[in-house]
């Protein structure tokens, strides 16, 4: 097949969008003289069984669909026909996705052309909208149009007090989607600012940290207006990020999020508890390691809500995944760990799913002190993922230093070193940065052991715990440490 595009469009289809799409073909086929339907079953087919259609030649495609040999122009006509269809067939999706928002388009074509009375027959039906999608930030925008439209029919039909009504109605939704904005942006950019990924003056940032909402989310509560919901969780969790040490708006925004959780959507809910883990996430990477608690039963209750829509969108290294073995590591849940690995994994996009699970076990054999283990898993497995091989070099490094193989550890330090430097292009930048301080940390703690009376370990320790930037393996590394200075002053006592 030549149509990349074509390809990789029919790449994301689950097996429901196969069988919409060749109900499509089949209206499509009914009325036009074309007849798209026999491709189109032989193209499902070939991914139903896992062919790569890169490989397979489209006269080849061709001739089983339709018994006929064409040639090469006529080849790539047909699938540049197909993929236009196609186009359309996503915007019929699109537009399915989105029931307010086509309603919209049809009041506004009513009221324009002056059919108030069709609309109000119409419109009957969508009365209730606004109010069930009052938890919905992303109908906001869709709910406010339709406010509008009804404002506007109440001024057709000479009731200006019905229209006021409608347009008092629309500003409370218009700013309930501007503060989800706003907070929503502020604090992504407050998580860039804390990784380091953005170190630019932002407007937006600093405005939304002047803008004092409190007393304002405050007053939205004594009042019970449920349309600041959203904007109110937003905000606090805005707050949360930008002052981590004060934990009066983390309660807050998880006592609000626990309070009205079975009326948010699905996507909505499994977001916010992307924003919490995240919250404690960074916790734990200041060194607050308390805080694993926090996010073991955070993963705990999502898992139980089977919001799971996250782990098939997975990528690597960014895999929540992973965060729910650490979690349950970190807590002593080796064994619900591995019921995540047997339960969740299968999951996880096909391409990453082999590194994820051999990750996983390799995490938790490891935090067993099972090190042999941990090695072994680690040389059987191979993967082509540079990251994947970053991670792994870490846990053999520790490994190797668990067992006093310190030896071996020199020489893959140097190893490492030279891999990164072969594959700078191929690793992100901020990836080899947080593996190269790991490397000098061990370094300091392999340097002890090669000389013992060159340098205090209380002033590695020092170092080592007043360095925050981030790095992989932070916690083991401190523990690490404090095991050297816990041994000098043993010796000492």
């Amino acid at each position: 097949m030549v149509n990349k595009h074509l390809l990789e469009v029919l790449k994301t289809f689950s097996n429901e969008d196969w069988e919409e799409y060749k109900k499509y073909f089949k209206s499509v086929d009914a009325l036009t003289g074309r007849k798209f339907v026999p491709l189109i079953r032989v193209l499902n087919k070939c991914f139903s069984d896992g062919m790569d259609l890169k490989t397979i030649p489209a006269a080849a495609m061709f001739k089983k669909a339709y018994g006929k040999t064409y040639n090469r122009q006529t080849l790539f006509n047909r699938q540049t026909e197909v993929l236009e269809l196609t186009r359309k067939f996503l915007e019929l999706c699109a537009y399915k996705k989105e029931p307010i928002a086509a309603r919209n388009y049809y009041d506004r074509e009513l009221l324009t052309r002056g059919l108030v009375d069709l609309y109000y027959k119409d419109g009957m039906k969508s009365r209730d909208v606004p109010e069930k999608n009052i938890f919905n930030e992303e109908s906001y925008k869709h709910i406010q149009e339709m406010v509008l439209n009804k404002g506007a029919y109440y001024q057709m039909k000479k009731n200006p007090k019905e229209a006021m009504n409608n347009y008092f109605a629309h500003s409370k939704i218009l700013l309930a989607d501007l503060l989800c904005s706003l907070y929503r942006t502020g604090q992504e950019l407050q998580i860039q600012e804390y990784y380091s990924l953005n170190n630019d003056y932002n407007p937006v940032l600093e405005f939304t940290k002047s803008v004092l909402g409190d007393k304002f989310f405050e007053k939205q509560e004594k009042f019970d207006d449920k349309i600041f919901t959203v904007p109110a969780l937003r905000y606090y969790i805005f707050k949360a990020f930008g002052s981590p040490d004060n934990e009066k708006y983390i309660g807050k925004a998880l006592d609000k999020f626990y309070e009205e959780e079975n009326n948010f959507t699905e996507y909505f809910r499994t977001e916010m508890y992307r924003m919490f883990m995240t919250y404690y996430i960074v916790k734990v990477n200041k060194g607050e390691r308390k805080y694993y608690e926090n996010l073991y039963r955070l993963y705990k209750r999502k898992l139980k809500n089977n919001l799971v829509s996250d782990l098939k969108q997975c990528s690597y290294p960014a895999s929540v995944f992973r965060e729910y073995i650490i979690a349950g590591i970190k807590v002593g849940q080796y064994k619900w760990a591995e019921s995540v690995i047997k339960k969740y994994s299968p999951l996880l996009p096909a391409n990453i799913r082999g590194d994820e699970i051999n990750l996983a076990e390799v995490r938790i054999k490891f935090y067993r002190r099972e090190f042999e283990k941990a090695l072994a898993a680690i040389e059987k497995y191979r993967s082509r993922n540079n990251m994947h091989q970053i991670d792994s070099l870490r846990y053999k490094l520790a490994s190797y230093y668990e067992m006093r193989r310190y030896e071996e550890a020199y020489s893959e330090v140097d190893r490492s070193k030279h891999y990164l430097k072969n594959n700078k292009s191929k690793i992100p930048e901020i990836h080899i940065a947080y593996f190269k301080r790991f490397l000098d940390k061990l370094l300091k703690l392999l340097n002890y052991h090669a000389n013992p009376y060159k340098k205090d370990p209380e002033l590695i320790l020092h170092e080592i715990e007043n360095d925050k930037a981030y790095y992989m393996m932070r916690d083991w590394i401190t523990d690490k440490a404090h095991e050297l200075a816990y041994k000098k002053n043993k010796r000492q006592v």
